[in-house]
């Protein structure tokens, strides 16, 4: 695949007979007959997996993110989505507008979004979607903007399920110390995603953030 190097290669093979073996067992849930397409798309920090049904984009994950299977299953088994490779007008603007996040050039998706889960943990998906780019917040902030104070450790789990990732920036959300704090795409990816949208801070040896 064009765009993709050795590495990115070799997930991209581990991906494929991982979801072979997945769609080969019986899901706890019967199917609903809903369509969920994917398609694998490359980028500057590796290969991510888009998903998509007609209602807007379900998911966008690092194909190496661990827990990617699991989330994979639980759409299959808890929501009953029936999963096949495709392409659809959301995985085709989603394609485009990633690439042009990248270069530098879209500074807000403007996907359509579809969010299986919780009524919190939507409230704080939509948080998290209005997280400007080139700045950041922590979870204390979008605790007290849900008009739930003390609640940074719920809107940490909420975040930490968070199957959208970029397009819903949970790279922004660092930690009240500061911290870069955990990132399922990894702590060089945060990172690297932070500088892209030029934020002004600086970034020590310790993964400190100083503004």
């Amino acid at each position: 695949m064009e765009g993709i190097d050795e590495a990115g290669t070799e997930q991209i093979f581990a991906f494929n007979a991982a979801l072979k073996t997945l769609l080969q067992t019986r899901p706890a849930k019967p199917s609903t007959g809903e369509p969920l397409y994917f398609k694998i798309l490359p980028t500057p920090l590796g290969p991510m997996l888009a998903m998509a049904e007609k209602r807007g984009l379900v998911m966008l994950e690092f194909l190496d993110r661990p827990i990617l299977m699991r989330e994979v299953e639980e759409l299959r088994s808890r929501f009953g989505y029936l999963i096949g490779a495709g392409d659809t007008p959301h995985l085709l603007q989603i394609e485009d507008e990633l690439n042009r996040y990248f270069e530098g050039s879209l500074t807000r998706f403007e996907v359509s979004l579809h969010t299986p889960g919780s009524i919190f943990q939507n409230q704080v998906w939509e948080a998290l979607r209005q997280v400007p780019y080139g700045t950041t917040c922590t979870y204390g902030e979008i605790a007290l903007l849900l008009g739930k104070p003390g609640g940074s450790r719920a809107v940490g789990l909420a975040n930490g399920s968070n199957r959208m990732s970029i397009v819903l920036p949970c790279h922004r959300v660092i930690g009240a110390d500061g911290s870069l704090t955990g990132y399922g795409g990894g702590k060089h990816r945060k990172e690297f995603l932070l500088r892209l949208e030029r934020v002004k801070l600086q970034i020590d040896e310790q993964g400190q953030l100083a503004f």
